[in-house]
């Protein structure tokens, strides 16, 4: 159904706030564990893989995910044995519209591509990472691992011949980052710096990913700060990332005022991030009690993207804890109306009514949360 979203798990609660955030890293993750398929310049012929890809990415960052996976359906009918491709397709289904069966069919897609291309080229380092990726994602690890370190293998021959190839020492730390293998992808990231790449601002990001899962926040900042000194004023997307791992890492480090400064970055970077708006709101309503600037925030998520019921959700639970009680119900019906069967809106859309005294209400509210 059009505007259908992922679970609303902890919709009430600020554990979602962590969901949402993360999503930040989880786009990061994708940056490093996707193979690089295509040129780096924005493929603009809609006839070209490369541009449904962009496009696919594009959409399920701005929270259109059905949308996204038709756009990544486009590209394959143009690149089927691209397993970058059925990767992030995989992705987009799995990750935020909870079609497991679907993604777990996509990463099989991805493994036998990957597989095959092993096998006619052993040296293929791209294909064996594909490999890898794919493993990984379908949750058989130890495989995943022996497939990165092969893909290492590879990259450390070529960089006996030649030390001073940036694009091999950025591969090999995007599968030592793989194999959770931090400290020793820092090493290879500083490599990329230190030969002075063009791949520098993505390895400085990507350090500030590993010092983040690593909790060594102030090298984390220092590195995020570096990514976005280095990038061009139209890498959109890269620093969008940048700004957004910083607020991940500010929240963490309890600074939620300055979380709340680094994601109106993300914000004027690129004002259709729905999650962006969705975590800025959430900081703003349970770490800082701000409960109309959430609202502000929330609406933010829904001018995003008018058909995402999520978005509607959240700006009824911000108008519901800013004591707008009419206004929640008005935001609550829009939600249900795009996703009429969801029980945790309904649930919230009671405990809304409760509150204005309007019992017999929230009861029917309850009884279809538990019809859905």
């Amino acid at each position: 159904m059009k505007g259908k979203t992922r679970s609303l798990a902890a919709l009430t609660e600020p554990s979602r706030l962590d969901a949402g955030a993360r999503l930040a890293l989880a786009f990061a993750a994708l940056a490093v564990l996707c193979i690089p398929a295509f040129a780096q310049e924005r493929a603009t012929d809609e006839n070209s893989a490369s541009y449904w890809f962009e496009r696919g990415r594009e959409l399920v960052d701005d929270g259109y995910y059905e949308e996204g996976v038709l756009a990544y359906e486009n590209a394959l009918d143009i690149d089927p044995e691209n397993a970058s491709i059925w990767i992030s397709k995989g992705n987009a289904l799995g990750l935020f519209l909870g079609r497991s069966k679907d993604a777990v069919e996509a990463y099989e897609r991805a493994l036998l591509i990957s597989d095959n291309a092993t096998k006619t080229n052993p040296n293929d380092a791209l294909a064996w990472q594909a490999k890898g990726v794919a493993l990984s994602y379908l949750g058989r690890q130890n495989e995943a691992d022996q497939a990165y370190e092969t893909a290492i293998e590879i990259y450390n021959q070529t960089l006996d011949k030649y030390p001073q190839d940036a694009e091999a020492w950025y591969l090999k730390a995007e599968n030592l980052m793989n194999m959770q293998r931090r400290e020793d992808a820092i090493a290879a990231y500083d490599k990329v710096i230190e030969l002075n790449s063009t791949k520098a601002a993505d390895a400085w990001t990507t350090k500030g990913i590993a010092f983040l899962d690593l909790k060594r926040y102030n090298e984390s900042i220092e590195a995020l700060d570096k990514a976005i000194g280095t990038l061009p004023a139209d890498s959109i997307q890269g620093l969008e990332l940048a700004w957004s791992l910083k607020a991940q890492v500010l929240l963490d480090m309890g600074r939620a005022e300055e979380a709340v400064e680094a994601y109106d970055k993300v914000n004027e970077l690129a004002p259709q991030n729905l999650e962006a708006w969705l975590v800025k709101g959430t900081i703003l309503r349970s770490f800082l009690g701000r409960y109309n600037e959430s609202v502000e925030a929330y609406e933010g998520a829904v001018q995003a993207n008018p058909e995402n019921a999520e978005a509607w959700a959240y700006k009824a639970i911000g108008l519901q804890e800013a004591g707008r009680y009419d206004e929640s119900l008005e935001a609550f019906d829009k939600a249900l109306q795009l996703d009429p069967e969801n029980a945790l809106i309904l649930v919230s859309k009671g405990s809304s009514l409760e509150k204005m005294d309007r019992h017999d209400e929230a009861m029917e509210a309850y009884e279809k949360a538990l019809e859905a």
